[in-house]
C-alpha cells in the first residue's frame, strides 16, 4: 500500500511569507539554521490552528471570469483548508486506485485519494467506460479525479461529468509509459507547452472545482 503526503501544484504558489520558511541546504552551523526551523514550527502551528477554525474565504469563483494570480492562490488555499488541509494522500496507481482500494486506504488514515488515470476522450464518449471506470460514494472524500488528455474541449467535457462528485480534477502530465507515448498524453505533452497552456486555461475558465497538474522533472 502506497501513500503520498503532498499538496497539489498550487502549494508552490503560496504567499511569500509562507514560502520563506525553508532550511538552507548547508548551514555553516546548527545555530545558523535554528531561526528558520523555529519559523517552520510556527507556520505549521498556524496551519493546524487555521484548519480547525473557520477560514476566511475569498469571493466565490464564477467560470469564465479571469482571476488575478493573487486571487487564484487565495481561492486555491481556501479550498484546501475547506478539505481540512489533508496531509496523507493516496497517489494514483494503475489498476488499483478504484473505489474499494481508496476506501481501504481511508480506513488506514488516508485523508484524500486519486482515482486511476482516466482517458478523457473515451470517458466523454462512452457511457459504459464511465460506469465501469469511475465509481464513488459519499464517504469517498476528498477525491481527486485524474484524466489524461490532449484536447482541451474533450478534457472539459470529461471533467464536467465528474465535477459534481469530486474536489479536484487532475491533469496527468507525468505518465511516461509507452501507451502514453502512443496516445500523445502524459509526460509526452511536456514538449508542447502551448497545448498544456490551452488545457489548463480551458479548465480554469469553465470549472468550479480546482485542478492540480501531475508532472515530472526531466534531465537533458
Amino acid at each position: 500500500m502506497w501513500f503520498r503526503s503532498s499538496l497539489p501544484v498550487i502549494r508552490n504558489q503560496l504567499k511569500p511569507e509562507k514560502a520563506q520558511a525553508r532550511l538552507v541546504r548547508n548551514p555553516s552551523s546548527a545555530m545558523a539554521a535554528r531561526p528558520l526551523a523555529d519559523e517552520d514550527e510556527r507556520l505549521c502551528a498556524e496551519m493546524e490552528k487555521s484548519s480547525l477554525s473557520e477560514p476566511q474565504f475569498p469571493p466565490p469563483f464564477l467560470p469564465g471570469r479571469p482571476l488575478s494570480g493573487e486571487l487564484h492562490v487565495e481561492r486555491a488555499w481556501a479550498h484546501w483548508l475547506r478539505l481540512g488541509a489533508p496531509k496523507f494522500i493516496v497517489a494514483p496507481i494503475v489498476d488499483n486506485s478504484e473505489l474499494p482500494f481508496r476506501m481501504l486506504c481511508r480506513n488506514y488514515g488516508a485523508q484524500a485519494a486519486y482515482t486511476p488515470m482516466l482517458h478523457s476522450r473515451i470517458f466523454s464518449e462512452n457511457e459504459k467506460y464511465r460506469t465501469m471506470e469511475f465509481t464513488t460514494c459519499k464517504d469517498d472524500q476528498s477525491l481527486f479525479v485524474q484524466f489524461c488528455a490532449n484536447d482541451p474541449e474533450v478534457l472539459l467535457e470529461a471533467a464536467r461529468f465528474v465535477e459534481p462528485c469530486c474536489d479536484y480534477v487532475d491533469i496527468n502530465l507525468g505518465c511516461s509509459q509507452r501507451i502514453a507515448r502512443r496516445g500523445n498524453y502524459g509526460a509526452f505533452l511536456m514538449d508542447n507547452l502551448p497545448l498544456i497552456k490551452s488545457l489548463v486555461e480551458k479548465l480554469a475558465s469553465n470549472l468550479h472545482v480546482l485542478f492540480p497538474v501531475k508532472y515530472g522533472f526531466f534531465l537533458a
